[in-house]
C-alpha cells in the first residue's frame, strides 16, 4: 500500500534531483560557465588598457580546470562550479566576497580555500585591479568635469548626475534615485 505522500507527483526541484540533466540544463551550465569566463577576461583586457597586472587572472583562465581540480580535492568540495563562482564573486561583489564564499562552499571548505597561498595572491590581484579601475574612472571622471567647466571639488558627486549634467539634463532616467533627483536639485 502507498502512502499519499509516495502516490503525489514530485514537484519541479523534486524531479529535478532523480532526473539526470536535460540538453537544457547542460546549455545553461555551459552559457553561465562562459559568461565567468568572459568576466575574466575583460577584467585582463581591462588591466591591459589600464595598466594593472593580471597575470595570476590570466594564468587561472588558461588553467581553470586543474585549478578547480586542485581546490575541489583541496577543499572537499567537489562542485567545481561553486569554487569557479567564487572566484567570480571577488570580482564583482561590491562588499563582503568572504560571506558569499562561505554561503557558497561552507565555512570549513571556504576557510580551506581562502587560506590557499595562491588563491590569496589571485584574490589579491583582483582587488588591486579593481582599485585600479576605480582609480582611473575617478580621474576620468575629474577630467570630464574639467571640461563641462567644473571646478575641481565643486561637481556633483553623483556619477549618475554628472552624466545628467552632461548630457544637457535631457535624460532624467539617470536620476536613479532620491538622493540623485535632489542632488540634481541643487544643478538647476
Amino acid at each position: 500500500m502507498m502512502s499519499a505522500v509516495e502516490d503525489r507527483p514530485l514537484t519541479a526541484g523534486e524531479q529535478s534531483f532523480v532526473s539526470p540533466p536535460t540538453d537544457e540544463d547542460r546549455a545553461e551550465a555551459e552559457r553561465a560557465a562562459s559568461a565567468a569566463t568572459d568576466v575574466l577576461q575583460r577584467f585582463v583586457a581591462l588591466g591591459k588598457r589600464y595598466g594593472f597586472p593580471t597575470s595570476l587572472v590570466a594564468g587561472y583562465i588558461l588553467h581553470q580546470q586543474k585549478a578547480l581540480d586542485t581546490w575541489a580535492e583541496d577543499t572537499q568540495h567537489r562542485n567545481k562550479d561553486d569554487l569557479a563562482f567564487c572566484v567570480v564573486v571577488y570580482l564583482v561583489a561590491k562588499k563582503n566576497p568572504e560571506v558569499i564564499v562561505r554561503s557558497r562552499l561552507g565555512a570549513k571548505a571556504a576557510a580551506t580555500w581562502l587560506a590557499r597561498p595562491r588563491v590569496q595572491a589571485l584574490l589579491a590581484e583582483i582587488e588591486a585591479g579593481k582599485q585600479a579601475i576605480v582609480e582611473y574612472e575617478n580621474g576620468l571622471t575629474e577630467r570630464i568635469a574639467e571640461v563641462l567647466g567644473f571646478a575641481p571639488g565643486t561637481q556633483p558627486t553623483s556619477p549618475n548626475v554628472r552624466e545628467w549634467l552632461a548630457g544637457g539634463r535631457a535624460d532624467d532616467s539617470l536620476l536613479r534615485s532620491d538622493a540623485d533627483r535632489s542632488e540634481a536639485a541643487g544643478w538647476f
